[in-house]
């Protein structure tokens, strides 16, 4: 029923999840280290916030439809 190979296996198996738990764990870290570092560098800002996003703020005109505001518009 149990053999010796078979619980050397389960233990390498164990042994192989919990170590690459650890190292995911660990670029993790380094990734949100480097984005810490990143933001101190930009003023406060991170890559993200950088970016120019394409959102566009929608206001009601007078005849009740929606449209691009004055300051979103583009010529």
């Amino acid at each position: 029923m149990f053999s010796i190979q078979k619980i050397l296996v389960l233990v390498a198996v164990i042994t192989a999840i919990w170590y690459g738990f650890k190292l995911v764990s660990r670029l993790d870290a380094a990734r949100k280290q480097k984005l810490k570092e990143a933001a101190r560098s930009n003023g406060g800002n991170t890559p993200r916030t950088t970016q120019k996003d394409d959102v566009v703020d929608l206001v009601q005109n007078e005849d009740g439809t929606y449209g691009a505001s004055k300051k979103n518009r583009k010529v």
